[in-house]
């Protein structure tokens, strides 16, 4: 019986590591990486499809006017309507376009601020279970650690702390 190669799974090569404690270089920890949900593309085009079928409602009503109203036929109407649509094109979609990235730059930072805010948060309550749980420092000093943390995580950053000793 011989054995082909096609037959070893993923799973039995030594060179596969299915866990990501394996991934990892020893003794060091990769940093957190935040995945910002702000999507700059499909904004702009939130932002930009108003302006453009504003500026195909607008052409559209000057090619009926010039149609209907002056009576003219031909060509005429299409470009007046093409005319009206470049208009109010470039009127409107570059100023919606920077005013929507100057909105984007915005999202884009405060979504990280509140990202790394909520990892300190994690890190700091982590930190403190843990003391608690070990034991090394007094019942007293963790319930008070938990109160200053708490107090400035709810109290919009306010840390008022009564000297009760």
């Amino acid at each position: 019986m011989s054995l082909k190669i096609a037959s070893i799974g993923y799973q039995q090569n030594p060179n596969y590591s299915k866990n990501q404690a394996d991934n990892k270089s020893f003794g060091q920890d990769k940093p957190i990486k935040y995945e910002n949900p702000v999507n700059p593309k499909w904004e702009y085009f939130n932002a930009a499809f108003p302006s453009v079928i504003v500026s195909a409602l607008f052409g559209s009503a000057a090619g009926l006017i010039t149609r209907y109203g002056f009576g003219k036929t031909g060509r005429a109407p299409w470009f007046a309507a093409l005319g009206g649509f470049l208009g109010m094109a470039v009127a409107l979609v570059p100023s919606t376009l920077y005013h929507t990235s100057v909105n984007v730059f915005g999202k884009k930072r405060e979504y990280d601020v509140y990202a790394r805010k909520v990892s300190a948060e994690k890190n700091v309550a982590g930190q403190i279970n843990a003391d608690t749980v070990n034991g090394e420092k007094p019942l007293e000093q963790n319930i008070d650690n938990l109160l200053k943390f708490n107090i400035a995580k709810n109290g919009g950053n306010a840390l008022v702390v009564a000297n009760t000793r």
